[in-house]
């Protein structure tokens, strides 16, 4: 199944959005895939990330910039698990996107140590 398939499953919000601009971010996540790495998981990694990368962008410069533990508006708190994450994973910690992206990516790289 091609990424952009796989992204508009993954996450149809951006089912209306301009074909051009989801090519962009697919061929933006696509850049960062190591397919030789990622194997047959590659278009499935590549859809997260783009979805990811789609989502963040939709933020601005002032969206959400790390991992939450606890939010906090009056007598209302939130409380997140956080993964445990290393220091270059934060990033992509910022959307469920991005989650599952380091899952994925987790899988492949246990899989290659253990060769």
């Amino acid at each position: 199944m091609a990424a952009l398939d796989i992204l508009l499953d993954i996450a149809p919000e951006f089912a209306g959005s301009d074909p051009a601009r989801l090519a962009r971010f697919i061929g933006y996540a696509a850049a960062e895939i190591n397919a030789n790495v990622f194997g047959d998981r590659t278009d499935m990694a590549t859809a997260y990330l783009a979805a990811h990368k789609l989502t963040v962008s939709g933020r601005g410069a002032t969206g959400q910039g790390g991992v939450t533990s606890v939010q906090k508006a009056a007598q209302l708190e939130e409380q997140f698990k956080i993964p445990d994450l290393r220091p270059s994973e934060q990033p992509w910690a910022t959307t469920i996107y991005g989650l599952e992206f380091i899952r994925i990516r987790r899988s492949v790289l246990i899989g290659l140590s253990l060769l």
